[in-house]
């Protein structure tokens, strides 16, 4: 299994407080991290030059399937993600009755996370992905794009369980689930914000238990 992200210069302090000290090493499993252009002045959401920082990032996409064809599992993570468990075994599990697997981001009505997910590499699964990178510029980013392209694509798409690879939905009064594996801290805008939704959700987990405190 490989592990792809995308950092840039403002969000160097989530990959190295957040993401990399929880990663989930497990045997046959790989971290590729790819430093990319800064193309926005502070990297929030849907600011100038937010579209190309998402171009960069298909085609991260797009070069990890093009190296691994008919190999390993590939999983896409954004860098404001937070781990709480070993994920190798539930991805593969996953990934035996689909093609792609996305992390929950309903009730968005794009509800295939585009933040995190996990691809088994194809022909089928990259033809998807280069419609998302040739029409990013018809889209707000590369979440609806991807929603777009998957309701056409002959490729079978499924959702991680939002209990183990979850979000808060954007609700204000959350509460992490007990096993969660995966968290991504998207419903909020700015990496300050960030940064305290990540530190809360941190706060009610037992790390060593993986339950609510």
């Amino acid at each position: 299994m490989k592990v792809y992200t995308l950092i840039t210069g403002t969000h160097r302090i989530l990959l190295e407080r957040y993401f990399l000290p929880t990663f989930p090493f497990e045997k046959d499993t790989e971290l590729i991290i790819r430093y990319g252009n800064q193309d926005t002045v502070d990297g929030r959401f849907d600011s100038a030059g937010f579209s190309e920082t998402m171009r960069q990032k298909v085609a991260l996409v797009l070069d990890a399937i093009a190296k691994n064809k008919g190999g390993d599992t590939i999983i896409y993570s954004d860098v404001d993600v937070q781990f709480f468990g070993k994920i190798k075994s539930v991805i593969d599990n996953y990934l035996v009755d689909y093609d792609i697997c996305c992390i929950d981001d309903s009730p968005s009505k794009n509800k295939y996370g585009a933040g995190f997910f996990a691809l088994r590499p194809s022909l089928h699964v990259a033809e998807l992905f280069i419609n998302v990178y040739n029409n990013l510029d018809n889209f707000r980013d590369d979440q609806p794009a991807l929603n777009h392209f998957i309701a056409t694509s002959d490729n079978k798409v499924g959702l991680l369980d939002k209990k183990l690879f979850w979000n808060t939905s954007g609700k204000k009064d959350y509460e992490a689930p007990g096993g969660v594996l995966v968290h991504h801290a998207n419903w909020v805008i700015g990496v300050d914000e960030k940064i305290k939704l990540l530190d809360n959700v941190r706060n009610q987990i037992n790390v060593e238990t993986n339950e609510v405190r």
